[in-house]
């Protein structure tokens, strides 16, 4: 599954904070991992730069690559809490008897239904819910989550939450009740101590920067950075997001390079379609654009783009002669409001309908 910010500040808050409220003659080790190889963490220069912000020492996290979770499973020691999504990917997906708690903020896909928490609701961010689960364990408890929380902990739980939210912002319909108030207690422990806050505003302006700043990316590290990958109705179906519009990756490339990276992306993950979503800021008028690009490599999922054409997304085709290529499609994404978390399941369904 992709980690990006909210994921892998789910993965470590809800790890290190209820390691914080377990019995001291407790037997229950909570081990954050983060769900990428280590060597695509430079990738996710947002991440790069809230870790560095917070103080966290990169090289004391554990990846995905450095754990065996076979082991710990045939050891009968495993037991796997899973963030930011609620179905485990298909190359994890053997893992599922070991799922005994669930938090996201993505459409429920009925799986794992004995977990204990299993709490799947609709928020701007993960990092909310995990916040807010923690601080009802410890009120619970009739413990002070002041006494436990630090600065570098409420520094690093707002990122996400303000990135993922647009800075709280109504009118893109992402921030709910939950994650204004999170955020709320959040900035108020932050503004009573001695750690230098720029304040919501700046703080997210600053991710949001980093975030952006990928031009100097070749194509597969775009495609990779923030890449999930579902099977539906039997097929193999990746959406790579790609903070960066398709013109300036196409100025930078050219139409043949950049269908050569998406062929062989395609391939390389055994995919019958690969989405790309595009998010950016127009130059001119600031104003926020999305764009899909859909490349189809399986002749049973061709008529998958005219079914999205008539959904709430909003498509428009773009005229460009790459798309001559007969297996690929580019369009304007008019409705900016559905990000990928939207997006999946509208396909989905038209994929479960052809």
């Amino acid at each position: 599954m992709a980690t990006d910010l909210d994921s892998m500040v789910s993965s470590l808050l809800h790890g290190y904070l209820n390691q914080r409220v377990e019995p001291a003659d407790s037997q229950v080790f909570w081990l954050p991992v983060i769900n990428i190889p280590r060597d695509e963490f430079v990738l996710r220069t947002e991440c790069t730069y809230v870790f560095n912000k917070c103080g966290i020492q990169t090289e004391e996290l554990i990846f995905i690559d450095e754990i065996d979770l076979k082991g710990l499973a045939n050891s009968g020691t495993l037991e796997l809490v899973i963030v930011d999504h609620n179905k485990l990917s298909p190359k994890q997906e053997h893992f599922g008897d070991y799922v005994k708690g669930i938090l996201d903020h993505h459409k429920d896909e009925g799986f794992y239904l004995h977990s204990k928490p299993r709490i799947i609701e609709v928020v701007g961010s993960c990092t909310t819910l995990i916040i807010s689960n923690w601080l009802n364990i410890c009120t619970s408890n009739s413990i002070d989550h002041r006494t436990l929380l630090c600065n570098e902990t409420a520094m690093l739980a707002l990122g996400p939450i303000l990135l993922d939210t647009i800075n709280l912002d109504e009118r893109y319909d992402r921030v709910r009740p939950k994650d204004t108030d999170v955020a709320k207690t959040l900035t108020e422990y932050l503004i009573g101590t001695p750690m230098e806050f720029p304040g919501g505003e700046k703080y997210y302006n600053e991710i949001r920067e980093a975030k952006f700043n990928i031009h100097h990316l070749p194509a597969r590290d775009l495609l990779r950075k923030d890449y999930k990958e579902w099977k539906i109705a039997g097929y193999a179906i990746g959406i790579s997001t790609v903070t960066w519009s398709l013109d300036a990756w196409l100025q930078r490339d050219g139409e043949k390079e950049f269908m050569n990276s998406v062929e062989n992306y395609a391939k390389e993950h055994s995919l019958d379609l690969l989405a790309i979503m595009t998010a950016y800021e127009k130059k001119e008028t600031k104003e926020f654009a999305r764009e899909l690009v859909l490349y189809v490599d399986n002749e049973k999922l061709n008529e998958l783009p005219k079914r999205l054409e008539d959904t709430e997304l909003n498509l428009k085709k773009r005229a460009l002669s790459l798309c001559e290529q007969v297996r690929l499609f580019s369009y304007e994404q008019n409705n900016v409001k559905c990000s990928r978390k939207q997006v999946q399941p509208i396909m989905k369904d038209a994929i479960q309908s052809l």
